[in-house]
Parts: C-alpha cells; structure tokens; sequence
C-alpha cells in the first residue's frame, strides 16, 4: 500500500473514531442528566482546549515531527474516546471533555501537511474523511438504537486505535529524508494570520453561528421532528456522503476563492431549509444542500491556505489555525446557543442567526477577496 493511500486511510477511520465521540455526545449527557445549558457549558470547555491544541500542533507539523506528533494524537484520542463512557456528573464530564479537547487536537494539522508535502489532491483526502464521517454517524445511530450508546464510544476507541497502528506500521508522515526546508521557524503565527485573516474571519463567522446550531442537533432531530435514533444516525449520514461526492469529483478543480465564497452562500441556504422542514424525508433533503455547501466551504478554504502559504513552507500552521478557528467557532456557538435557547427556548432561532450571519460572511469575503 503506497503512502497515499495509506494517509487517505487514516483519514477515514479517524472519522469513524470520531463522528459518534462528536455529534451523539450530546444524547449520551442528556440520558445521564445533564440540562440542556450545561451541555452547552461543556461544548464550550472542549472547544477551547481543542483551540489550543490545534494552534500548537500546527506548528510542530511544520517541523520533522509531524510523524510524532500523528502517533501521539492518534493513541491518545483512542484513550480519551473511550474515557467518555464514565462520567456521571458534569464536574467529571467536564473534567473528560479537557482531556479529548487537547487529544483530538492533535493529529488533524500533521494529516494535511504531510498530504501537502506529498502534493495529495486535498479535495480527495477530504472526500475520505467524510466517507468516513457518514459510515461513523450511521453506525452509532445503529448501535444507539439497538444496543446501548455507550457501544458507540468503545467502538470509537477501537477503531483510533486500530488506525495508530496503521499510521505506525506504515510509517506515515515518516518523511525527515526528504524534507528539505526544516529551517521555517521565522514565519510567525502573527505573520500567517495577517496572511489569511479573511479567510479566518469569513470562516469564524459562518461556522461560529452554525456551531449554535449543531451543539443542540441531535436534539432538534430527536424532539422537535421526532425522528428515532436510527433515522438520526441516517440524517447525519446524508450530509457526509454528499460531501464526499463532491470531494471526490468537484473540489480538486476550479478557483478556490469562489469555490470557498460559493460554500458560504449555500450555507446560508442549507441553514434556512432546516427551519422549514418537518420530518424525517425533509430534513434529509436539507442534507444535501448542507454537503454540497460544506465540501466547497471546506476544501476552498483549505485549497486557498495551501497556495498561499505553501511557498513559505507554513501550510501546517496556516491550517493548523484554520482548525483553530474551526474550534472558535465551537466556542462561540454554544455560547449563542445558551443565549437563544435562554430567550427564546427553541432551536429554530439559532437556525435563521445563522442565516443572516453567512450572508454578512459571504459579502466581506465577496468585498475582499473577489471584487479587486
């Protein structure tokens, strides 16, 4: 098996590992009585030592120890998926919830850089991630519906694990031999983000308010459109899949700026379609919107970092950020989604905030980045 596709591997199961941990977390604390505000406490918490974690990660996986720095967030996420099935309380959900903050932070920036020192199509790499988001999602659903969600987190742990000794074995990211430039340590992050600041901010804007609504997704799914878990697990599922086909056949090609701009504006689309729908078919039909808006989003942001930061051998930093502000976004939308949920007591606000925010995201970007 070649290195490519031993990296592309990684980032399918990776996905599986992680897509049950993230989007059904929230009915596990629900099923062992955390409020619906403390839930987004917690996000909050995760959130921002996932922040950290990412910035710092980043900037080693633009050094020779990117392949370190791979192992150790691998073996040590399985470890604190799996810590996920024990708390009771939210003192030590919370206390849980730092350690897979600063884990799962890890590995995702020496992924990228290590595919960008390969000069691996991102739009195909990211295509993998979602296939393995969307097979995570369906699995948990499954498993959450038949068996019992804790089965989710353990299956969860297996599967980092099993990829661990994949990334070992394989000798991924293992590339000091041919790594020319070691010498990188003048870009500073304050340099990489004045470089990419619009892309920052456009991104923490769009995804900040969208966090408002994921944070209580499940939630809407399961009580607002009354879906069961399994039909949840499907919905999550949808989403993935599109993105990969998209991945896979669209987003290597084309003018990054306006494939990333074009995300934002069927984001606010996708957004407006959940307050509209009323059951399970709908809202798996907002599901494809929702992909075909997340795969541009994503793999033009990530194209457009890589161009212009690839020169000053910075990708890892420029995306490790990017992360970071993905991560941002985590804290600020359950923060949002506190104070709506406090008002107004529904979901559906969050939905039309985000509405208007990625319109307000997509003008900035449209202003600076396109009409020059």
């Amino acid at each position: 098996m070649s290195k490519s596709h031993d990296l592309q591997l990684i980032m399918f199961m990776t996905n599986i590992a992680t897509a049950g941990a993230l989007f059904f977390f929230q009915l596990l604390l629900q099923d062992r009585g955390i409020t619906d505000v403390e839930i987004g406490y917690l996000a909050i918490i995760f959130s921002v030592f996932l922040v950290i974690s990412n910035s710092i990660a980043g900037k080693v996986a633009d050094t020779i120890h990117r392949r370190k720095i791979l192992l150790a967030g691998l073996i040590l996420s399985s470890v604190s998926i799996l810590l996920n099935i024990y708390p009771t309380t939210f003192t030590s959900f919370a206390i849980i919830r730092i350690i897979n903050g600063i884990t799962l932070g890890l590995y995702p920036s020496s992924i990228i850089t290590i595919a960008s020192h390969k000069k691996m199509p991102l739009g195909n790499l990211s295509a993998f991630g979602s296939f393995g988001w969307s097979i995570g999602v369906y699995v948990v659903g499954y498993i959450a519906e038949i068996y019992r969600l804790e089965l989710a987190f353990i299956l969860g742990a297996i599967v980092m694990t099993i990829t661990f000794l994949l990334a070992y074995l394989s000798g991924t990211g293992n590339i000091e031999s041919d790594l020319n430039n070691t010498g990188n340590g003048e870009i500073s992050y304050l340099e990489v983000i004045k470089r990419n600041w619009l892309v920052y901010l456009t991104a923490l804007l769009r995804h900040g308010t969208a966090h408002a609504i994921w944070i209580f997704w499940p939630l809407f799914l399961k009580f607002d459109l009354s879906l069961t878990d399994s039909q949840i697990g499907i919905v999550l599922a949808i989403n993935p899949i599109v993105q990969a086909i998209m991945m896979k056949l669209v987003t290597d090609r084309g003018n990054p700026k306006i494939m990333y701009l074009t995300g934002i504006i069927i984001s606010a689309l996708a957004f407006y379609s959940f307050t509209i729908s009323s059951n399970f078919l709908e809202i798996s039909l907002t599901q494809i919107i929702l992909g075909i808006s997340w795969a541009f989003f994503l793999v033009g942001a990530i194209r457009v970092l890589e161009s212009e930061n690839k020169a000053s051998n910075s990708v890892g930093r420029a995306t490790g950020f990017f992360n970071s502000i993905m991560s941002m976004s985590s804290i600020t939308g359950p923060i949002i989604a506190i104070i709506l949920f406090t008002f107004y007591e529904n979901y559906i606000a969050a939905m039309y905030l985000s509405v208007i925010v990625s319109l307000i995201a997509s003008l900035i970007y449209f202003a600076k980045a396109l009409k020059k």
